[in-house]
């Protein structure tokens, strides 16, 4: 999990942001003007009913993310929203994935 100053706070707008598109997730990318990135996970019902489920996915996005932290550009904050396809995904899948469509 990152440190709070890496989370996007709730009610931040991306009014005009990028979108970027994977069959695993979808990332919406707005620059925040600060010099480093903040991130969110949505993972709705949609993807799994069970609790434990949506948690796992939410666990491994953050992972992966904390991985590539280090070679992102800096200064955006990004809201990834998690599609049904992920809950079966495998770690190395959903890296390489989030890699490709990360790099700004």
């Amino acid at each position: 999990m990152f440190k709070r100053k890496h989370r996007v706070p709730k009610g931040t707008r991306f009014g005009k942001s990028r979108l970027g598109a994977s069959p695993l997730f979808t990332v919406k990318i707005k620059e925040n003007g600060l010099l480093f990135n903040r991130f969110s996970t949505v993972v709705s019902k949609k993807v799994d009913k069970r609790s434990v489920v949506r948690n796992r996915v939410r666990r491994l996005v953050y992972s992966c993310l904390m991985e590539l932290y280090g070679g992102l550009k800096q200064g955006y904050d990004m809201i990834i929203t998690v599609k049904k396809n992920t809950a079966f995904a495998k770690r190395t899948q959903l890296c390489k994935e989030i890699e490709r469509v990360l790099n700004l």
